[in-house]
């Protein structure tokens, strides 16, 4: 009996190691990518500059939770517009001014995201995903010896979509693109203009995790 007895704690334990490894690797895991962002100025946003941006930056972080499906992180976004408008005699308050006009506006995001992953694993992974959080933006007008400056702090929503690409995984990491693009609404009033602001963005970097 005795002898019985631990002959099964013998192989009780030695299933529990077994099992260790396949536990080990349902863990979740995180992953970060650096990303190069164009943007595209929508809505009333137009109405103080309309030119794309080309200057822009996105950093983000996410800790994967089921099955490598879900995953919840955070989000940085930098971007940068400027258009300049020619020589010319342009409308002002109780006047008008002759000069040349130079505007420039700029946003920083941050945004606690939700992702969900189509694929579990593999080479190609499209993905969909929603941010959530706030965002800084100044507006600058500059004409001949006149500058009007405003800055504007709001929430956001950002719906967003995209794909990784893998180039490679070894035993520690996995290395590869990332391509996406969103929809961002904000609560940030230009000066003048309007009563919020919207754009569209184009990413491109790389992922490792």
């Amino acid at each position: 009996m005795y002898a019985t007895r631990r002959l099964s704690l013998l192989f009780l334990s030695l299933g529990f190691l077994a099992a260790l490894p396949a536990a080990g690797q349902a863990q979740p895991f995180v992953m970060a990518s650096a990303q190069y962002k164009m943007s595209v100025p929508l809505g009333s946003l137009r109405n103080f500059s309309d030119e794309p941006s080309f200057a822009g930056m996105r950093l983000d972080w996410q800790y994967f939770l089921i099955e490598n499906r879900l995953s919840v992180g955070l989000g940085l976004s930098w971007s940068s517009y400027r258009q300049d408008w020619p020589r010319a005699t342009y409308p002002i308050d109780n006047g008008a001014i002759t000069s040349s006009i130079e505007r420039a506006m700029r946003f920083w995001t941050f945004e606690p995201e939700v992702f969900y992953y189509f694929i579990p694993e593999g080479i190609v992974r499209p993905f969909v995903g929603l941010g959530l959080g706030a965002t800084l933006a100044t507006f600058e007008t500059a004409a001949g010896l006149l500058y009007e400056g405003d800055t504007d702090g709001a929430f956001l929503v950002s719906p967003k979509a995209g794909v990784l690409i893998r180039f490679f995984r070894g035993p520690l990491l996995q290395v590869g693109a990332i391509v996406s693009a969103d929809y961002t609404f904000t609560g940030a009033e230009p000066p003048r203009t309007g009563n919020h602001t919207s754009s569209t963005s184009v990413h491109v970097g790389l992922y490792v995790y």
